[in-house]
């Protein structure tokens, strides 16, 4: 077997494709009114329903020997065997950075759309003043006002490549996954995969530590009330269509190719795909992504807040470990929930038999406590990168504020409870921007498992 990715060009190119889509995009819908801006908003974060092998899959059968596009070609030229022309194989590991990159640059977009909309265009202006050009403003000012955002989406795309299996075995790429997968099922070493999955592990607490350090101790937050939200600057004639086109790019190629691929496929099984069972898997799907995508938002808020407000070793520490689970392959993960939960719902289950006659089943094995459980583990550190990337905009100055004004409050003070409200709203209206990105993701990530 080859030896496994990921080399470091790979990483480097992944997470500069990612980098550069979700950005990029995020900041020309921030700033700029362009034909078809609002209809991009909403169209470029939908790379992430679509998994990453079904894309896979969509552009091997697309860019094929035998797929429409060689085809094509072969018709228009005359050309008749693959050795009369050249085509770039996608079963390779540009293929495989090209296709993860296109899915997954919705993580840094939505990262960093909720951080753009949140700064004020006081910081843009004083920028202008001072002699920047507009894009001096933006590399100057408002992109490392939005770093911790970006470096949070960033992991969140690599743990994500870290993560894959279908689309990166498909494309005949052997990555540590594929070799966990590989040593477990097919040469029956559990220890060997469980030695390969360590190395994975410390992969993922590489990026969790080289996020932080991306962060810095520096916090970035507004100083004054005079907050005023960025306005959209409108970019006419050409600048406006190449805008366009710059945002549409990523949405055809993450989304409307592999959509256009499916969508011929599936109109040949249409009596398939409307069978009774269908509605009723949408039902539960849509269901069981609104609980997973409350529970670890909810979570995540809790984690940040903690974080922020007792940031001792101990909270970062743990804070930091609850962000692991999302680079564990989901097979793994359900595993190790399904085995101890099975035995512990079986010690219960055998207690309640020897001394009340009943039987409890499996309570938390058999149930939605387990799966909504999965889920939670599996995506906490979507949540809590955007919740803290979020919180870390306000002073903490207004923590203190908050405890002066409860005090006052409490002794009956009128300015104390007006004080109090006018923090709270504050606190509410950056989580509320920034949980957007989370529950976003989350619901995307169930579409994707």
């Amino acid at each position: 077997m080859a030896a496994p990715y990921p080399h470091g060009a790979a990483r480097r190119a992944g997470r500069h494709g990612t980098l550069l889509f979700g950005t990029g995009t995020a900041w020309l819908v921030t700033m700029y009114r362009f034909p078809g801006r609002g209809l991009l908003d909403r169209l470029l974060v939908l790379p992430l329903a679509m998994p990453t092998y079904i894309v896979a899959y969509c552009y091997v059968e697309l860019l094929d020997f035998s797929g429409p596009v060689q085809r094509a070609l072969r018709a228009l030229f005359g050309w008749r065997t693959v050795k009369d022309y050249w085509f770039p194989d996608v079963r390779t590991l540009t293929g495989a950075i090209l296709v993860l990159s296109a899915v997954l640059y919705p993580y840094v977009y939505l990262s960093a759309r909720a951080s753009f909309v949140q700064q004020s265009i006081c910081v843009l202006e004083v920028a202008r003043t001072l002699g920047r050009t507009s894009a001096g403003a933006f590399w100057s000012v408002a992109l490392p006002l939005a770093r911790p955002a970006l470096a949070a989406g960033v992991a969140l795309a690599l743990m994500e490549c870290l993560n894959d299996l279908g689309a990166v075995q498909y494309l005949g790429v052997s990555t540590l996954t594929v070799s966990i997968y590989a040593t477990w099922l097919q040469r029956s070493s559990l220890a060997g995969a469980a030695q390969i999955a360590l190395v994975a592990l410390l992969f993922v607490l590489a990026l969790l530590v080289a996020e932080r350090a991306a962060r810095g101790k520096s916090q970035f937050h507004h100083t004054t009330g005079r907050y005023r939200s960025i306005p959209f600057s409108d970019l006419e004639g050409w600048r406006g269509y190449a805008a366009a086109a710059a945002c549409c790019l990523p949405v055809i190629a993450g989304f409307l190719a592999p959509f256009v691929v499916l969508l011929v496929q599936a109109s040949a099984h249409m009596s398939d795909a409307l069978a009774s069972g269908f509605w009723r898997a949408i039902r539960n799907s849509v269901g069981i992504a609104a609980l997973a995508a409350g529970t670890t938002v909810a979570l995540g808020l809790g984690l940040a807040y903690a974080r922020r407000l007792a940031p001792t070793a101990f909270v970062r520490s743990v804070v930091q470990a609850a962000g692991l689970g999302y680079a564990m392959p989901g097979t793994v993960l359900a595993l190790g929930l399904i085995i101890p939960l099975a035995a512990l719902d079986n010690h219960v289950d055998a207690a309640l038999r020897s001394h009340f006659g009943i039987s409890s089943g499996l309570l938390l094995s058999g149930s939605l406590f387990v799966i909504v459980l999965a889920y939670a583990i599996r995506f906490l550190a979507v949540s809590l990168g955007a919740l803290e990337a979020g919180l870390e905009r306000l002073s903490p100055n207004l923590d203190a504020v908050a405890f002066v004004a409860r005090a006052h409050a409490a002794a009956g003070s009128g300015a104390g409870r007006r004080g109090a409200t006018g923090v709270r709203r504050r606190h509410e209206g950056a989580a509320r921007h920034a949980a957007s990105a989370p529950v976003q993701l989350r619901d995307a990530g169930d579409a994707r498992l």
